[in-house]
C-alpha cells in the first residue's frame, strides 16, 4: 500500500480518523492483495499495541475481517495479531485475545493445517513464536493424540535458546503434559525458566512432596525462585522445603506466613518460636489448626500478636477467645497493658478481651478484668480507648462494672488534663447506659470536659 494512503498517513492526534480507518479494515482486507494487507496490518498493530483504547477497538472488528471461506487467511491473521498482542503489557487484553483466538481456531477443526501453515513456520522466530508456543501448549488439552504436538514441544523445551519462551506457557498445557516439561524447566540454569516451572506447579497445585520437586527445590538458592515457591498453596508445600525457609535471612517473614496456614504447622511451632516470628502476622494464622493442637501454643499466638501490623478477622478473635481463659488472659491479653509500639496489638488484645466478656466472666476473674479495662482506658490510642469503653458497656451488672466506671471517673477533677478529658468524653458517648448511680462523678467529669474545652 502507498504510504501516503495507509494508516501511517493519518496524523497521530486524529483519533476520529483512526477509528474510521479501523471500521473500514474489512473492506481494505478485501481490496488489497494479501501480502500488502498483512504488511499494512503489521504497521497498524505495532503502532497501536501500547494504546489500550485503540487496540481494544481493533480487536472488536476482528470478526468482520475474517473470511468464512478462507481458513488459511484467517489462521495467518489470528497468528499475526496474536504475535503482537502478546507483547502488550495489558494482561486483560492478552487474556481476552487468547480466549477469543482459542475459540475461533478450535471452530476451524483443522489442527494439522494450523500446525503446518502457522505453528511450525513461527516456532524459532523469537518475535513471532510466543503465540505459536501458546497455541501448541493449548492443543495438548484438545488434541493430545497428534504426534507432531508432542515432538514440537519436546524441541522447544530442549532448546537452550527457546525454553525460556516455552516455559512461560506451561499453565496452558494439559496437567500431564505440563508435568513432563516442568522436569526440564526446573533444572534449567536460567532462573526465569525455573520461576516459570514453579508458577506452573502452583497453577496445577502439584504436591511438592514429590521426590523430584522436593530434591530440586531444597537445593534452590535463587531468591526470586524461592519467593515464587512461597506463593504455592501452603497445603502443597512439603515440610522439607518450608522448614529451611523459615530461617532464611531474606524470606523468613514470608515463609512464616505460609507456615501459619500449613498442615505442617504442628511440627513447625518450635521453629517459629525459636525464630521469634519477626515480621509475621496473627492475621495469617489458621486458627482451626491452632485450636486442635495439644498443647495449644499460647507463646506463639502471643509472639504473633506482638508482631502484628494488621487487624485480624472475627473468626480469629472468636477462635482465640474460645481457648482456655486463663492462658488467653495471662499469655496474650494482659501483657499488652502499657506496651509501646504499634497500637494494633493492643487493639486486637481488647477485641479478644471484649469477646471474653461476652462469653462470661468467672467471679474470681472479675478484679483482673476490671484492672485491664481501667489500664486500657488510659491507652495512648483513641481507637483502643474507644473499644474499651464499648466493652465496659457490656460488662455484667455488679461490682466489676461499678468499680471500673468509678475508678475511671474518679480521675475527673479541676486539674484534669486534656488526655483524661478525652477519655471521659468517650465513656459518656460509648457507655451512657452504665452511668446511672454515678451522677456526682459524671458531673465532675462533665465539668472537667467543659473546662478543657474553654482552655483549648
Amino acid at each position: 500500500m502507498n504510504d501516503n494512503l495507509g494508516y501511517t498517513s493519518i496524523p497521530y492526534e486524529n483519533s476520529v480518523a483512526k477509528q474510521a480507518y479501523f471500521e473500514n479494515l474489512p473492506l481494505i482486507a478485501e481490496c488489497l492483495p494479501t501480502e500488502d494487507f498483512f504488511k499494512e496490518l503489521e504497521i497498524i498493530l505495532l503502532s497501536i499495541v501500547r494504546n489500550d483504547k485503540l487496540i481494544t477497538k481493533f480487536v472488536e472488528i476482528i470478526p468482520l475481517i475474517l473470511q468464512p471461506d478462507n481458513i488459511s487467511f484467517n489462521l495467518r491473521f489470528i497468528y499475526k495479531v496474536g504475535s503482537i498482542i502478546l507483547t502488550s503489557f495489558n494482561n486483560s487484553l492478552k487474556t481476552n485475545y487468547v480466549e477469543y483466538a482459542e475459540k475461533t481456531l478450535n471452530s476451524y477443526n483443522n489442527v494439522k493445517l494450523e500446525i503446518e501453515e502457522q505453528i511450525k513456520p513461527n516456532l524459532g522466530q523469537f518475535a513471532n513464536s510466543k503465540f505459536a508456543i501458546w497455541r501448541l501448549c493449548s492443543l495438548t488439552k484438545i488434541e493430545p493424540q497428534i504426534q507432531d504436538i508432542g515432538q514440537l514441544l519436546y524441541n522447544e523445551f530442549n532448546s537452550p535458546d527457546r525454553i525460556q519462551y516455552a516455559a512461560e506457557f506451561l499453565p496452558f498445557m494439559s496437567p500431564s503434559e505440563a508435568q513432563r516439561h516442568i522436569v526440564n524447566a526446573l533444572i534449567n540454569p536460567q532462573y526465569v525458566v525455573r520461576v516459570s516451572a514453579v508458577d506452573a506447579i502452583s497453577y496445577f497445585k502439584f504436591d511438592l512432596s514429590d521426590q523430584f520437586y522436593e530434591t530440586n527445590l531444597c537445593q534452590e538458592k535463587n531468591i526470586k525462585v524461592l519467593e515464587h515457591v512461597l506463593q504455592i498453596p501452603p497445603e502443597n508445600i512439603s515440610l522439607n522445603i518450608l522448614k529451611p525457609l523459615i530461617n532464611h535471612p531474606d524470606l523468613s517473614s514470608k515463609a512464616i506466613a505460609v507456615a501459619l496456614k500449613s498442615p505442617h504447622l504442628v511440627t513447625l511451632v518450635p521453629d517459629l518460636i525459636k525464630n521469634g516470628c519477626a515480621g509475621a502476622e496473627l492475621a495469617d494464622i489458621n486458627i482451626e489448626v491452632i485450636k486442635n493442637m495439644n498443647p495449644v501454643p499460647y507463646d506463639l499466638i502471643a509472639m504473633l500478636l506482638k508482631e502484628s501490623t494488621k487487624l485480624v478477622s472475627d473468626e480469629i478473635i472468636k477462635g482465640i477467645a474460645s481457648l482456655d481463659e486463663l492462658n488467653v488472659l495471662f499469655h496474650i491479653v494482659f501483657p499488652r497493658m502499657g506496651e509501646k509500639g504499634s497500637w494494633r496489638p493492643r487493639y486486637i488484645a481488647v477485641q479478644i478481651f471484649k469477646e471474653l466478656v461476652r462469653n462470661k466472666i468467672a467471679d474470681e476473674m472479675i478484679p483482673d478484668y476490671a484492672g485491664f479495662a481501667i489500664a486500657m482506658a488510659l491507652d495512648r490510642c483513641y481507637y483502643v480507648r474507644k473499644l474499651v469503653m464499648e466493652t465496659i458497656a457490656i460488662f455484667p451488672e455488679g461490682w466489676a462494672k461499678s468499680y471500673t466506671i468509678e475508678s475511671i471517673l474518679s480521675l475527673a477533677n479541676d486539674k484534669c488534663d486534656h488526655f483524661h478529658c478525652e477519655m471521659f468524653k468517650l465513656l459518656l458517648q460509648e457507655a451512657p447506659n452504665v452511668l446511672h448511680g454515678f451522677e456526682n462523678l459524671v458531673e465532675n467529669a462533665k465539668k472537667a470536659i467543659e473546662n478543657d474545652l474553654k482552655e483549648n
